[in-house]
Parts: C-alpha cells; sequence; structure tokens
C-alpha cells in the first residue's frame, strides 16, 4: 500500500517513493537462466553469483487524487498516470562478478523488459522518500530538461487533484 504525501514535506518538492524491485529478482533469474540452455547446466556456486540489475533506480509518485507515475531517476517514464493500459517499462540486465578460472560478464543490452501496470507498482516496497529534484536533478544534472518535464507534467497533474471542484448551478 502507499502512503500518501509526508505533511511535513515543502509543498513545493513532490514525493517519490523509491521502488524496491526485489520481488522480480527470482523471477527474472529463472527466466535469464532459461533463456538458453547451457545456463540450465550452471553449479549452484554459478547461479548464485549471477546478478540482476535495473538500468537505474525507479521510483512512483502518488498525487492527492490517488493518480501514480513512475519514473526512473533519468526522468523517464509514461506520461501518463499509471492504470492497467498505461505501463511502465524496467529493462533488466544481468552480471557475473568474476571468479577464479570464470572471467564473469557484465551485459550492456537488458534481457528482458518487466511493465509495471498500477496495481503491480503499488506492490514494491519503498526504500525511501526524496523530493523530484534530489531524484533526477542532483543526480543527474544533464537531465535538467527531462527533469523540467516531468515537474511541468506532475504540477499540472498535483493542481488538478488540487484544485477546488466547482459545480455547476443549474
Amino acid at each position: 500500500m502507499i502512503m500518501p504525501h509526508d505533511p511535513e514535506r515543502p509543498p513545493s518538492l513532490i514525493a517519490v517513493d523509491v521502488l524496491d524491485l526485489g520481488p522480480l529478482y527470482q523471477e527474472a533469474v529463472r527466466h535469464y537462466i532459461g533463456l538458453k540452455p547451457e545456463r540450465a547446466l550452471w553449479s549452484a556456486q554459478k547461479r548464485a553469483r549471477l546478478k540482476i540489475r535495473t538500468e537505474c533506480r525507479w521510483g512512483r509518485v502518488l498525487l492527492e487524487d490517488q493518480t501514480l507515475y513512475m519514473l526512473n531517476e533519468r526522468g523517464e517514464g509514461p506520461k501518463e498516470s499509471l492504470s492497467s493500459v498505461v505501463r511502465a517499462y524496467v529493462e533488466l540486465f544481468a552480471e557475473m562478478p568474476s571468479a577464479p578460472g570464470d572471467p564473469g560478464f557484465f551485459e550492456s543490452r537488458p534481457f528482458c523488459k518487466v511493465a509495471l501496470d498500477k496495481s503491480a507498482a503499488e506492490v514494491f516496497r519503498s526504500l525511501g522518500i526524496v523530493g523530484l529534484e534530489e531524484f533526477v536533478r542532483a543526480k543527474l544534472p544533464e537531465m535538467e530538461e527531462a527533469y523540467n518535464e516531468w515537474l511541468s507534467i506532475l504540477q499540472k497533474a498535483r493542481d488538478r487533484a488540487t484544485r477546488p471542484r466547482s459545480r455547476a448551478h443549474a
């Protein structure tokens, strides 16, 4: 369950839950090993060395009207709020640290993309909450344009969510 924004945070900041994508891990390991038959022959020690990683950290932004956005620390993600149709796609990469007699590897191309819809994004545990600026712009200063675009989109969504509802009188 996603907790609402902390009322102690300054209103100019948009809170981002940094997500723990760990629950995907075992399924991703099984999928990666199943992609090539020879991997099924790997020893338990070699399988234990296999690391699955995402391209970068991912976070979710929950606005007051319960709309949910997902973005990564490079400012990438769907421009619309998540739903059963709108999804964020998280790329998974494999890495094998070296060991005596085995040089290991570090794959630069993803072996799969995982689609996360609203219900999937809601179940991930949060690793912590940061401000959007800290999450995107301060982490990668060259992403200023992406940050500004996301800030604009999220500010508009927040304004819609917090705008007083006017009722038409007949």
